[in-house]
């Protein structure tokens, strides 16, 4: 008997598993569990150094680099723009994200510089124009009503005809004391403001020396993170290769072996598949006595018919006096009545 198709698949199956090393290995065991620990930690790398360092997440950009890494396949980013590949780069992975918010960083902090410089030398030199519009004032001996005019028309802001009349009227009706006051009153506030607008000055030097000396930590921060992340990616994408080539360097053996054993027992099964034949051989002794019986069977068969048709078939009878009826006469075509 032989067995049947599936019982000789089960039975290869189980035969393979036991003849496979690295699954019985203790020690490759607990070796291929931390290559896949491994392997794990530097697939999801990127989303727990986002997550641990709470780095921010522009949405936006980050759906039009999905869409992109989607809709493009990988074995074209070489040919990409490298703006483009780096704006994709920067969704998968963190060290590039890491890069380009540091960038943004000290740009903006070179923008937020130049903006203190900026405003620092607009009021410096709007300081310069009031302390002379109010040298001026003095030399010209400018009343209260005019100073009035003046604040209002420095700090933008145009006085209505009708409120202008309301202020001829107020300035008009008071004691020349209650106008000299006036006058010193606003005057006084004038200086002030240089005052306050040369420690405005002073102050946003000092955010400047504090602006530069950030810009400096940053841009050698940032250098230093430019020379050694790229390297540093390198190895990682490298480990990524190491940890699939351990994988594949023991799996090879056992597929090799598992191969060779399913083979092996393919063509030991094809063999007796083989020698089988000779019991169903056409060109054998059993047929020639089977076609030596077969003519035999046929020979007594013929035999029997012949015999049958020998003694089933009709011969002519010989003519005898006693049976033949008695002649007529001729001429005489009644027949003659003997008497008894």
């Amino acid at each position: 008997m032989m067995p049947s198709n599936r019982q000789t698949s089960k039975f290869s199956v189980s035969s393979y598993k036991r003849n496979f090393q690295s699954p019985n290995d203790r020690s490759l065991k607990e070796n291929m569990k931390a290559l896949n620990a491994s392997k794990e930690e530097l697939a999801s790398n990127n989303k727990l150094v986002r997550k641990a360092l709470d780095l921010p997440t522009d949405r936006t950009r980050s759906l039009a680099a999905q869409i992109l890494h989607f809709i493009i396949p990988k074995k074209f980013y070489d040919s990409l723009p490298e703006s483009m590949a780096k704006f994709i780069a920067e969704e998968y992975d963190v060290l590039e994200l890491i890069e380009r918010l540091m960038r943004t960083n000290v740009n903006n902090t070179q923008d937020a510089l130049r903006n203190i410089a900026a405003c620092a030398q607009a009021k410096a030199e709007d300081l310069d124009n009031l302390a002379s519009d109010i040298t001026t004032a003095q030399k010209e001996n400018w009343d209260a009503q005019q100073l009035q005019q003046y604040m209002a028309e420095r700090a933008g802001v145009p006085i209505y005809e009708e409120v202008s009349r309301l202020l001829d009227n107020e300035f008009s009706i008071l004691a020349p004391e209650e106008r000299e006051k006036r006058k010193t009153q606003l005057l006084e506030q004038l200086q002030s403001n240089i005052v306050i607008g040369e420690e405005l000055i002073h102050t946003l030097s000092k955010v400047c020396s504090a602006g530069l000396e950030i810009f400096h930590r940053g841009v050698g921060q940032y250098f230093d993170y430019v020379n050694i992340y790229r390297p540093v990616a390198v190895i990682r994408d490298s480990a990524q290769t190491m940890v699939d080539m351990n994988q594949s360097m023991y799996a090879s053996k056992d597929a090799v072996v598992a191969t060779f054993q399913a083979s092996l027992s393919a063509i030991e099964t094809a063999v007796d598949a083989a020698a089988l034949v000779n019991n169903y051989r056409i060109a054998s002794s059993d047929m020639k006595n089977l076609l030596e019986t077969g003519q035999k069977r046929i020979m007594g068969k013929l035999k029997v018919l012949r015999t049958t048709t020998e003694k089933l078939s009709l011969k002519p009878a010989q003519p005898t006096t006693e049976s033949l009826p008695p002649e007529t006469p001729q001429g005489n075509s009644e027949p003659q009545v003997t008497a008894n």
